[in-house]
Formats: C-alpha cells, sequence, structure tokens
C-alpha cells in the first residue's frame, strides 16, 4: 500500500467509465487504499465508501473487493466507538481476507480487533492479535501495518506495567513509520512515548513530545488526533503547575471530541476533567464529569476506561466520608483490573483503598493495600505513583507509632517528589513529616517542616492542601503551648477549608450522587424489564444516607466495614482471604471445621441436613451420636470464623435438622463467578460478548475443584459440571481464535484442551488446522498421529475424520 499522506476530504473513488474487468478492479483497489489511509478520521465517508465498494465488486465479482469494503466498515464501525459492531465486522472481514490471502488486510483486521481488545480490557489477547498482525504485515511490506503492531504492543506492556519493553516497541513503531513517511502513525507513537515519560515522571520531556505531536496534528488537519494530543497535553501542565493552562487545554479538547461526536474521546475529556476539579478541590463538578464519562464508557463497553473512572470516584466517596460506596467503586475498579491485566489501574485502586481503611482507623489493614500498590509501582517504574504509596505508608506508620518506619517511606516518597519536580506532592509530604515530628514531642522540627509545607501549598495556590497545612500548624502551636500562634492559624485555615470544601459544596455532592445513582437504578431496572409499579416500590424503600457527614466518628463508619470482602478459592489450590490477607491452617483450629467449611462452601446458601453432612464428612459410622458430631463441628467452625462474621455478615444458619452458609453480599467465590460467567456467555446474543464472558471465565479456571477432595463423594458432580464449562469455554475461544486468524491463539487453546480431555476432537482439530496455516505441516502431522493412537487405544478402531486425515492416510500406505 501506498504510504503517503493525505488530508480528510479528498475525492475518494471516480466514475472514469472503465471497460474491462482488471480496469474496474484497479479503480476498486485505488479507492479501498485511498479510505484505508484516511480510515481513523469521520465514520461517515468510510461507511459511504465501504458501500460503494461492496456495490461496484459484487457487480464484477470482485472478492478481494467485496472483503476489503467489509474491513472499511470495521474502520467506519471503530470511528464511530461502535466496538461490538466492530468486532463483529473486523472478524468477518478477517475470515474472508485470509482465505483470498490479502496479507496486508489481515494485518488490518488484526491490528483493529488487537485495539478493540485493549478497550474491553483483554489486554492478553489484544498482544496476540498485534502479534500476529505483524506477521501478515511484514509479509505484505507493509510499514503503517508494522508500525500499528508494534506500536500496539508497546501499549499492551504499558497498560501490564513492562515499562521497558513498552519504550523498546514504541522507538521500534516510530523507526518504521518515520522511514515510511506514515504522519499520522507517526503522531500515535509520540502519544505513547509522551504517556511512557509522564508515567515515569518526565513531565518536561513529555510536555517536548506532546508539543511535537500537536504541531503534527494541526500540519495535517487531523482534527481527532488534535483533540487526542490537546487531551494529554492537559494533566502534564497539571503536574508541572500549570492548572490553569491544563483546565483550557481540556475544555479545548472537549470541544473538538463533541464537535466529532466523539463519544469516547468525550468521555476520556470528561474523566480529565473531573480529574482536574478534583485537584482544586471542586468536588462537585468533579462528581459529575466522572459520572459522564462513566455513563459512556459502560456504554461503548471500555472496561479499562471504567476501571480507571471507578477509582477517581472512589477518592470523592472517601472526600465525602462515604465509605461504603468508596469501598464498593474501588473494589469494582480492582476487579476489572485484575480481570484485564492493567497494572497501574489495580496499583491505583489499591492505593486509594490503603486511604480509606486509613479513614476508617485500620492501619494494618491500609499498610496491605499499599503495599501491595508499592511493589507493582516499583515494578513498572511509576515513580509518581510510588511516592503517593511511600506517603501513605509513612502516614500508617505515623499511627502505629512506628516512627523509624514512617520516617524512612516519608523521606522516601520526598526524595522522589522533588526529583520529578512535583511541588503540590512535596507539599503533602513535608505536612506529614511535619506531623510525625509533632508525635514524636519534636515541636520546633515539626512547625519548621510543616511552614515549608505551608509555603509550597500556597505557591501553587491549592487550597486543600493551604488546609491541611494549616490544620497541622494549629495542632502543632497549641501543643507546643504556642496558644497565640495557633490562633493565627486558626482563622486561615477556616478560610481554606471554606475555598476547598464548604458545607453548601459538600450537599451539593451528595444531592448529585443520589441523583445519579436514582438514574443508574432506574437503567438497570428497566433494563431487566421492571414495571414502572415496581420502580416506584424501589424508590419507596429506605436508603440508605450515603456517608456520615463531617461530624460522622470514624468508629461509627467502621461497623459498615463494606470494603472488607471475603474471597473464597476452590478451583485449584483451596484458599480463604479476607481483605487480601489469606487464612493460615492455624485459623480454622480443627481439621473437620476446615473439611465443614468446603462442603457448605460448595453448596453456598443450599440446606444441608444433619445426615448429609455426616455422610459426607465421616461416612457411614453406626452407633454414632450424629446430631453431637455435627453441632460439635458446627460449633468450631463458627468460632474459627468468629472474627469476621459479624464484620462481613457471615452466618451458619440453622432451621430444622439442616444448616447453610452464607458468606455475605461482599463474598466472592471463584467457582460460583466462574458458572455465572458461563452463563453470560450462552446468553449472550453477540460473538464478541460471548467471546469476553468465555474469556473472563477461562481466566479464573486455575486447576480442578477442590483436588484434595478428589476422592470425596460430594465434590465429583461439582468437578465435572466446571470442567465441562471450561471445555465449552476453550472450544468456543479456540474456534474463534482460528476463525479470526490468531492462530497462535488457536493452538495456545486447544492444546489446553487436550490436556483435560486427551481424546477431545475439536482440540485436535483447531490444532491440526491452525498449524497447517502456519506451514507446520510436520508438527499437524504429529497432532494428527498422536489423536489417533489414543483413540484407536480407547475404542478400537481409527477415529472420524477431520482430524485424523494425516495419521489415517500414513496407515493406509
Amino acid at each position: 500500500m501506498a504510504e503517503n499522506r493525505r488530508k480528510p476530504g479528498a475525492e475518494t473513488i471516480r466514475n472514469h467509465g472503465v471497460a474491462g474487468p482488471v480496469s474496474v478492479h484497479g479503480e476498486i483497489d485505488a479507492a479501498y487504499i485511498e479510505a484505508a489511509l484516511l480510515r481513523t478520521h469521520h465514520a461517515e465517508p468510510l461507511r459511504l465508501m465501504a458501500a460503494m465498494l461492496l456495490r461496484r465488486s459484487e457487480d464484477v465479482g470482485y472478492r478481494l473487493g467485496s472483503a476489503r469494503a467489509g474491513l472499511l466498515t470495521a474502520w467506519a464501525e471503530w470511528a464511530d466507538r461502535r466496538l461490538i459492531e466492530a468486532a463483529g465486522a473486523a472478524e468477518r472481514a478477517l475470515h474472508e481476507l485470509r482465505a483470498l490471502g490479502d496479507n496486508e488486510g489481515v494485518a488490518g483486521a488484526l491490528n483493529l480487533l488487537g485495539s478493540l481488545a485493549r478497550r474491553t480490557g483483554d489486554i492478553a489477547r489484544a498482544a496476540r492479535c498485534h502479534t500476529d498482525a505483524i506477521e501478515y504485515a511484514r509479509r505484505a511490506e507493509s510499514a503503517r501495518e508494522t508500525s500499528i503492531a508494534l506500536r500496539g504492543i508497546g501499549t499492551c506492556e504499558m497498560m501490564t506495567g513492562n515499562v521497558a519493553a513498552a519504550r523498546h516497541y514504541a522507538e521500534e513503531a516510530g523507526r518504521v513509520a518515520e522511514a515510511a513517511g506514515c504522519v499520522e502513525e507517526q503522531i500515535d507513537v509520540l502519544q505513547l512515548v509522551g504517556t511512557l515519560e509522564a508515567q515515569g515522571g518526565r513531565y518536561t520531556e513529555a510536555l517536548a513530545t506532546f508539543t511535537r505531536a500537536l504541531e503534527m496534528t494541526r500540519a495535517i488537519g487531523h482534527r481527532r488526533l488534535e483533540a487526542q494530543t490537546i487531551g494529554n497535553l492537559a494533566p502534564v501542565h497539571a503536574h508541572l503547575g500549570n492548572r490553569s493552562r491544563a483546565r483550557r487545554y481540556d475544555l479545548e479538547a472537549l470541544a473538538i471530541h463533541r464537535e466529532m461526536n466523539d463519544s469516547l474521546g468525550t468521555a476520556e475529556r470528561l474523566g480529565n476533567i473531573g480529574t482536574r476539579y478534583q485537584e482544586i478541590g471542586d468536588y462537585t463538578r468533579a462528581f459529575a464529569s466522572f459520572s459522564q464519562a462513566l455513563e459512556i464508557f459502560e456504554r461503548l463497553g471500555e472496561k479499562t476506561a471504567q476501571s480507571i473512572v471507578l477509582g477517581n470516584l472512589g477518592v470523592l466517596y472517601l472526600v465525602i466520608g462515604d465509605y461504603v460506596h468508596a469501598g464498593e467503586a474501588l473494589h469494582r475498579s480492582l476487579a476489572m483490573a485484575r480481570i484485564s491485566g492493567n497494572r497501574p489501574c489495580e496499583a491505583y485502586a489499591l492505593m486509594v483503598l490503603g486511604k480509606v481503611n486509613e479513614r476508617l482507623g485500620l492501619p494494618r489493614q491500609g499498610l496491605l493495600y499499599y503495599l501491595q500498590s508499592l511493589r507493582l509501582c516499583q515494578e513498572s517504574g511509576d515513580l509518581r505513583a510510588e511516592s503517593e504509596d511511600c506517603l501513605g505508608i509513612g502516614q500508617l506508620y505515623t499511627m502505629l507509632d512506628e516512627y523509624e518506619e514512617a520516617e524512612s517511606f516519608l523521606e522516601r516518597g520526598l526524595s522522589l517528589v522533588r526529583s520529578l519536580g512535583l511541588r503540590s506532592e512535596e507539599a503533602t509530604l513535608l505536612t506529614a513529616r511535619g506531623r510525625l515530628e509533632a508525635r514524636r514531642g519534636n515541636g520546633p522540627r515539626a512547625l519548621e517542616l510543616l511552614e515549608q509545607g505551608l509555603a509550597i501549598a500556597r505557591a501553587n495556590d491549592n487550597p486543600v492542601l493551604v488546609h491541611a497545612a494549616l490544620e497541622a500548624l494549629v495542632e502543632t502551636s497549641r501543643g507546643s503551648g504556642q496558644a497565640d500562634r495557633a490562633n493565627q492559624y486558626v482563622h486561615a485555615a477556616d478560610e481554606a477549608l471554606r475555598r476547598a470544601f464548604d458545607n453548601d459544596s459538600r450537599e451539593r455532592v451528595r444531592t448529585i450522587i443520589a441523583q445519579y445513582r436514582d438514574a443508574a437504578i432506574e437503567r438497570e431496572a428497566r433494563r431487566a424489564g421492571l414495571r414502572q409499579e415496581d420502580l416506584a416500590r424501589l424508590a419507596a424503600l429506605p436508603q440508605n444516607e450515603p456517608g456520615g457527614g463531617a461530624a460522622a466518628p470514624i468508629v461509627a463508619a467502621s461497623e459498615h466495614l463494606p470494603l472488607r470482602r471475603i474471597q473464597v478459592r476452590m478451583l485449584g489450590t483451596f484458599t480463604v482471604t479476607i481483605d487480601g490477607r489469606e487464612l493460615e491452617d492455624s485459623a480454622w483450629g480443627r481439621k473437620r471445621a476446615r473439611e465443614l467449611f468446603k462442603l457448605l462452601a460448595a453448596r453456598h446458601r443450599q440446606w444441608l441436613t444433619i445426615d448429609e453432612i455426616f455422610e459426607q464428612l465421616w461416612g457411614d459410622h453406626a452407633g454414632q451420636q450424629i446430631e453431637m458430631v455435627v453441632m460439635k463441628t458446627v460449633s468450631n467452625l463458627r468460632k474459627a470464623l468468629g472474627g469476621i462474621s459479624n464484620d462481613l455478615g457471615v452466618s451458619i444458619r440453622h432451621d430444622n435438622g439442616s444448616y447453610m452458609l452464607d458468606l455475605g453480599e461482599h463474598a466472592w467465590i471463584d467457582f460460583l463467578a466462574f458458572k455465572e460467567e458461563v452463563v453470560k456467555a450462552r446468553r449472550s446474543t453477540s460473538a464478541w460478548e460471548r467471546e469476553q464472558h468465555y474469556g473472563t471465565a477461562v481466566s479464573m479456571y486455575q486447576g480442578e475443584f477442590l483436588p484434595q477432595e478428589r476422592f470425596a463423594d460430594w465434590s465429583g458432580h461439582e468437578r465435572e459440571i466446571l470442567r465441562d464449562g471450561l471445555l465449552e469455554s476453550l472450544e468456543f475461544l479456540a474456534r474463534e481464535s482460528l476463525r479470526s486468524g490468531a492462530t497462535t491463539d488457536a493452538v495456545e487453546r486447544a492444546r489446553r484442551i487436550v490436556a483435560e480431555d486427551p481424546l477431545n476432537e475439536t482440540g485436535y482439530d483447531v490444532i491440526v488446522q491452525a498449524l497447517e496455516e502456519l506451514g507446520r505441516t510436520a508438527e499437524a502431522q504429529r497432532f494428527s498421529e498422536e489423536y489417533a493412537r489414543a483413540y484407536r487405544a480407547e475404542f478400537g478402531e481409527n477415529p472420524p475424520e477431520p482430524v485424523s486425515r494425516v495419521a489415517t492416510e500414513q496407515s493406509e500406505d
């Protein structure tokens, strides 16, 4: 494909009245090439072009033209941010283009599928699509598709926290794009490079990179890329202290996205604007912006973006003292980040959960979250986030009176923010250091540090930080016996608090939150088919007021502890985890108590009679006092769970000679979550949604159900059901991978199928077909022979076609 650039609006197809089909084919090819070069622009011209090319291609029987028209349709859907429709069109085009041998078209479709997978949170699949795209792009000698694929892999590496690999791929993509003169692709690479620089705290370099990208976008007149670049410049300016310029850039980018009816870009800018408002303490507008962004991301299926916004909403709930919904939002954010493998999002959610526990007066639990976040930040090289974790850890160690540890982490955080030039963060850390010295009884040193923090906060015009520093100065002055000095600070602290977050503003936030929640409930109810009278009945139910207000004591808030969560894993190794901490064997007290928990958890919220429990755990022992034995074991289990029962709503109910375990509404049990994803996949109406649910189910299946209880009668039936669900999921995913051209992915999934079921015909069929398409015929023949031998050993005859084709032909020879 020609790599020259054309501005949007250029004529893309001409009716020359050519006579022969060869000339028509050439004209169609030229029109496709020109349209493909404009594929990131408005959707409507692409859709019109696709329809025109399809009609003309069908008129002359040109199959390649029809397939390429399908790819243009997929790009049009992508430009319109209709992700499910884009995925379906791309998969259909990919299948046809592969059959026709259009390597460049295959690479384009795979790159689009990779971008879609990233957007919907499946980073592993995205990386596989881009990796496969490189192979086809290089066969076609397409520099553009090669660069896009390399950039795509770099983006995946960035999202999984592998910064060094991300930089490598970005640099290679940039070299390829520059050598071929692909200006648009050079701009996209610069966006990735700038983002990596900003994540590493190198804001001056990021500013230069994004500024260069902006000049290039304006030179080619690409409005969408211009808006994206301006939007990327905004947070960089904010980190450099230019908050007014950051807000101006955010609003400018938002205006362009709205002008272009770009819903995804609009949502991304709204998220950025929410962050700007949050930074200056305007929480009312911040919540409104985040809520609008989240609604759009949910509609588009943008899971990674949802994770980020949910994390930001968790912070806002935390600010107004609504620990219930803070925990819920953050756990949702954390779950999405972990499923997609997005390490920076995971680290952020963990960090804010540390803050929530800090506010709830649970320093040890907060440390667990902070330390997990710190480890992820260090692995990814995110120095700014690392400094935030150091701040949180230092403050918690201060609460625990472990002063040496506190000083170590706070000094480490100060060193990081000073190296990055982050003045607001430096003010926060100096205030924390001042509080530490005050707690140690070192009043003069504390006042010195707090004054330094106050000066920086005022210089940055940040009322939130100014109030925090002044509040600490009031406390420290009074503690040092300097009443007059304390009184001077009180007035300034009150004024800063009014600027940062007055009572009227707090109430406005609560009103917005309530309205947003009501709207969300109504949307979900209508989606579920509830009638108007059902909605009215729901509205009449008493609602808990979010948070406890400014005067609500921490002790009262901690009674709810909704953010605490029990996780039970029964697929693979059996573990019970509470707030990230695994229960040790000694916590169960007696072995039978642990076995009873497994049995009841396997029948979660189902009644089991005393006779059933005894038979499953002890077998048939005549003469024993069955009821007494079971009651004693239940009592031991209750003791083992005693520390969490009240906090998490865990209960073992007894009624009419039967028992039932209820782990509470915040519990997560892996095998039940697995079954739920399989059911969702079966009910899905599109292949794209089905693939998402099956893929999530497979990621949850970490081994067979309770392997330690392999010979227990009560576990066998459940084990087979779950194994069948796994095979169903893998078979669908393997076939889809093969159909879409992701042959490496298909082989990987099919290998897992035959590992679980050595006589699974689908698994061997996919392996053989995929290997043959990759040109690895000898390996394909070996797998065919392996299946044929296993089949003959089991059934005494040759297997049916097609998997046995190679092996059967060889035996006949």
